[in-house]
């Protein structure tokens, strides 16, 4: 990949919740959306703005799929995604009451009724995060004209549009509107080896020189897993590609601790990055950790 272009939405998301696959009784969530599903989302845009339905077939090679799961391919093929927190966290947990009206019923004296539970769920709170979208858009239009012949070739016009899509991140109660969608190239990128960091990276890239950032495990789009996967593995794999994930530094700093919630806020972490990545600097202030031979 080479990442030439860079989009960068700024996301109001008043309520956040990616959850961890665990036990459904206990909803664990990301503090911060995780990269695979930010990728998901500029998929989800992609596939609006070129009519192609999630449940849409296609074919590549002989292989049949969801125009969602190939859609999802492609964008994780060409394309890395970081977040920048914008405003303070704070990570709450509240019990939910849910009915498993589609998988099990209990049958009384009064007749079928759903079999109901309460669940733990984690939420973020905030404000505002920018998100950033690398991407190497030959390839990305390369694997797109694979998925379906007549597509038109993605440019600066239907990346910002694709993006403006965003409706919500997570969960679909979660709602979120882009509020500013900017696009830079690779001649607005600053290349540094050290500098402080504010958007979150994987933390075998780097060595932070503070200590009070926090780290999370974090699920990660499948080039980070296995690179170079065809769609046809990518979708028998899927199962397994889902529930890896990465450590990652995240610039945030925990400042307060009650008994049901956790508050945190943004901060700069200064780092150097390993030999083989960079930093790129931005025009807006922000600030990742890219693979030096892909940029």
């Amino acid at each position: 990949m080479r990442f030439a272009v860079c989009v960068a939405a700024d996301i109001l998301a008043p309520v956040l919740s990616v959850r961890y696959h665990e036990p459904m009784a206990v909803l664990l969530s990301h503090t911060l959306p995780p990269p695979r599903t930010l990728l998901a989302c500029l998929a989800r845009g992609l596939g609006e703005i070129f009519g192609l339905g999630p449940e849409e077939d296609v074919k590549i090679g002989g292989f049949s799929t969801r125009a969602r799961l190939a859609l999802s391919w492609a964008v994780e093929r060409s394309s890395l995604a970081f977040v920048r927190p914008r405003s303070k966290i704070a990570k709450v947990a509240s019990m939910w009451k849910v009915w498993w009206i589609e998988k099990v019923y209990d049958v009384t004296k009064r007749g079928v009724r759903g079999l109901s539970d309460a669940l733990k769920l984690e939420l973020s709170i905030t404000r505002r995060l920018t998100a950033y979208f690398f991407l190497d858009l030959e390839a990305l239009n390369q694997l797109l004209s694979d998925i379906k012949p007549n597509l038109p070739s993605i440019n600066r016009r239907e990346l910002e549009k694709a993006v403006s899509c965003i409706k919500r991140v997570g969960m679909s109660e979660c709602l979120a509107s882009p509020k500013l969608v900017s696009f830079f190239d690779k001649r607005n990128f600053t290349i540094k080896q050290e500098g402080e960091l504010n958007a979150y990276s994987p933390a075998d890239w780097i060595s932070p020189r503070a200590n009070e950032y926090i780290l999370e495990d974090v699920y990660v789009p499948c080039e980070l897993v296995e690179k170079g996967l065809s769609l046809e593995m990518f979708v028998k794999k899927l199962k397994t590609l889902r529930r890896v994930t990465k450590r990652f530094v995240l610039p945030l700093r925990e400042v307060r601790i009650e008994r049901a919630y956790r508050v945190f806020e943004p901060i700069e972490v200064f780092a150097k990055v390993k030999p083989e990545y960079s930093i790129v600097e931005l025009p807006d202030g922000g600030r990742c950790v890219l693979p030096k031979h892909e940029l």
